[in-house]
């Protein structure tokens, strides 16, 4: 059995460690996947026997907190520039481009020290913090931006069940769980990710709806559930 939580070559530039990344799909394992696009990549690419494990959140952690009163609104985003999958650059340059069109809105970043980085808006710098803080900070926050240039984090799911609206990149990777019913979705562009943010956050209406139906998805959610779907698995996979 070969646990899988996302596609390792690209962790890598195109060369030999790409290479043998990649090679590992072909050892003739049965794949367990972290979610549904590598079940379907590593089937339709390395003929891989796969089976998918779905995403959940912990419920201890992260809850809906009485709304805040008042204030700015404000916007999340999870900043780490050496995970290069998680697209910083990217983001940033979104945010610039939100920050210039609603000077107001408060942006809030964390998932590293910046304070090497220099940036051409206002924000606020959590850092890492402890996960017991975590929910707390995603219940002041109305919207996040989460982009994956692979496959997902928990983190969409972690955001929803506190309720903060999530705003992420297209493609199959992120769109095996995320869609318009608990998400908005935009190009992987600088523009088209600026205009959603600015887009829902102008929106009142559609930021609360989406908030409370992004919640419903995520408590549909079960770790449990998605566990025991594993071990039946592998108790088909046992000899008689």
């Amino acid at each position: 059995i070969y646990f899988v939580q996302d596609f390792e070559p690209y962790f890598y530039a195109h060369g030999s460690e790409y290479a043998l990344a990649e090679e590992t799909y072909r050892f003739g394992f049965t794949g367990v996947t972290a979610g549904g696009w590598l079940e379907e990549k590593l089937a339709r690419q390395y003929g891989m026997a796969t089976h998918a494990m779905g995403f959940s959140y912990d419920r201890a952690l992260y809850r809906r907190a009485p709304s805040r009163a008042g204030g700015p609104l404000r916007v999340f985003f999870y900043a780490r520039p050496p995970t290069p999958r998680r697209a910083f650059e990217l983001g940033i340059l979104a945010l610039s481009r939100l920050a210039k069109a609603m000077p107001d809105v408060e942006i809030v970043l964390a998932g590293w020290d910046l304070g090497g980085i220099r940036l051409d808006f206002p924000y606020r710098c959590a850092g890492n913090m402890p996960l017991d803080q975590l929910g707390a900070l995603y219940n002041q926050c109305d919207v996040a931006l989460v982009l994956s240039l692979t496959n997902l984090s928990l983190l969409p799911l972690e955001l929803m069940a506190c309720g903060c609206v999530v705003v992420s990149n297209r493609g199959p990777n992120t769109e095996w769980l995320l869609n318009e019913d608990n998400a908005v979705l935009a190009d992987a562009t600088p523009g088209a990710l600026s205009e959603a943010l600015v887009g829902i956050l102008r929106d009142d209406t559609r930021r609360v709806q989406l908030a409370t139906a992004a919640a419903a998805f995520a408590e549909a959610t079960d770790w449990q559930e998605e566990a025991g779907r594993v071990a039946a698995f592998f108790q088909s996979l046992s000899p008689p």
